[in-house]
């Protein structure tokens, strides 16, 4: 059912309108630009750094760079849109552990390689190495895969925003990376 951002406005508490208000405020004294949603002609006319975009990932391969907690976040998400996920890491968390081991994901016990990209759809480094979160993103970019370098928006191709999942809604906010806990203030 196609919902027009009116629509979806009115739909919203009025608390949770004030505190939409608020946070745009907030937003223009800080300088920053805030794109109006309310209908007429928008405040800023400033280009989009990003294009908010769904991807469909049903049974797409994709692969997560890491074994620590942001990559067990980053492949939560994954597996929620239907992804087939592939880890490579030397060493998994519990919560990553827990997946290979009902092999909901799978696991390559190793540290990475470019080959590990081959016939992936779309990549995540989520190291607490930098050589080897360039080296993921350098290689997806040069192979024409979607990739994204938690915490470092200058490396990705793709930025994950705040989601607010009221199925069959679900909303995206993004700061373009710029300002992530703003992001996440306005998704709660």
């Amino acid at each position: 059912i196609p919902v027009t951002i009116s629509q979806l406005s009115r739909d919203l508490t009025e608390s949770a309108t004030l505190r939409l208000n608020k946070i745009a405020s907030q937003m223009r004294d800080a300088g920053q630009p805030v794109i109006h949603l309310g209908g007429g002609e928008p405040k800023s006319k400033a280009p989009m750094e990003y294009l908010p975009i769904f991807l469909k990932l049903q049974g797409a391969p994709c692969l997560v760079v890491g074994g620590g907690a942001v990559a067990a976040r980053k492949v939560g998400l994954l597996r929620k849109a239907g992804a087939c996920v592939t880890v490579v890491a030397p060493n998994l968390n519990l919560q990553l552990t827990e997946w290979a081991s009902c092999q909901q994901i799978t696991h390559r016990k190793k540290t990475f390689s470019p080959s590990d990209l081959d016939g992936q759809q779309l990549a995540i480094a989520a190291t607490d190495q930098a050589e080897t979160n360039a080296l993921v993103a350098s290689t997806a970019r040069g192979l024409g895969i979607p990739v994204n370098v938690a915490d470092q928006p200058e490396l990705c191709s793709f930025i994950f925003p705040a989601v607010i999942d009221r199925s069959p809604i679900v909303a995206a906010v993004s700061s373009g990376g710029a300002s992530p806990i703003l992001a996440r203030l306005l998704r709660d």
